[in-house]
């Protein structure tokens, strides 16, 4: 379902990163049927002047594959993606993602998925974060609709394109601008051990993207989201607690890591930003407020 409409996108580059230690053999079968019965894997020209590559990493979890896959791509603008998200089938997300980086030079990072301003001056002990207003597309399941999220109230002025500067923004898909990506240091690989879940990770990279001096922001991709996700796995279990563990680890470091900065610069530095846009004024936490939800 996720490799499907990617392989239609003229011009792009695909690095499948397979960590499962038992999938590969089906990974590369998936590969050939699409191509037509065709491809040589592990490297291939799709006849477009796109690559399709398929790299083994058994277990080394997504802060290390997407570090690995960021290196051995050579496209000038990569979309990290997860297996449960599927992407819409008209492409719209590929050519609004490259209008935002061609129109917004400082453009850094730019999700997909969700993103936070951390407004607020009480921080949750459990988690160590200011639990500040989210934005982005709302969850089908009813429940869950009550909890998140606010729209993307801005519009870059250019393109019209639907877009707000975020302080953070989530995991995935996440389009990065792969020069910034590699002279930034990547993802940073002390988030988590081998083979463990890097909570957080996204965020430690959107908040050195605005202390660098570069922005990040968030648009609609349309993604499916979650599909096929269960209470297992990472989210489940002792899993769970692990989680946890590291994510409170995690959010207490990025205070270290950025003294004087996080919380606050940071989200005044997207808050302003958000001036050259088309859309709401931002300027208080009432102005967050959902309407819609």
């Amino acid at each position: 379902e996720v490799l499907a409409p990617l392989m239609k996108v003229p011009q792009m580059e695909i690095v499948v990163l397979d960590d499962s230690q038992s999938d590969y053999k089906t990974f590369a079968q998936m590969l050939t049927g699409l191509s037509g019965g065709n491809m040589s894997l592990p490297v291939n020209s799709s006849g477009d002047g796109a690559g399709r590559f398929l790299i083994e990493l058994p277990n080394l979890h997504e802060i290390r594959s997407y570090n690995r896959g960021a290196k051995f791509s050579s496209a000038p603008i990569i979309a990290f993606l997860q297996d449960d998200d599927v992407p819409p089938s008209d492409h719209s997300w590929v050519r609004e993602g490259e209008t935002l980086f061609a129109n917004l030079p400082r453009l850094a990072t730019l999700g997909g998925f969700r993103g936070r301003l951390d407004i607020g001056l009480m921080e949750d002990p459990r988690h160590a974060f200011i639990p500040g207003p989210k934005y982005g597309p709302r969850p089908t399941d009813p429940v869950e609709r009550r909890k998140c999220c606010n729209r993307i109230k801005h519009f870059e002025l250019q393109s019209q394109i639907p877009f707000m500067y975020m302080y953070k923004v989530n995991m995935a898909p996440m389009l990065v601008r792969r020069s910034e990506f590699m002279r930034s240091g990547m993802f940073h690989t002390d988030f988590s051990c081998v083979g463990d879940a890097g909570i957080g990770y996204d965020y430690e990279y959107s908040i050195r993207n605005w202390n660098n001096g570069s922005s990040v922001g968030l648009y609609y991709t349309r993604f499916q989201y979650g599909i096929g996700k269960k209470r297992s796995g990472t989210h489940g279990g002792l899993q769970a607690l692990i989680r946890d563990e590291n994510e409170l680890h995690n959010n207490n470091a990025l205070k270290t890591m950025y003294p004087n900065f996080h919380h606050y610069t940071g989200t005044r530095l997207a808050i302003r930003s958000m001036r050259s846009l088309g859309g709401v004024a931002v300027s208080a936490p009432e102005t967050y407020k959902c309407r819609e939800c």
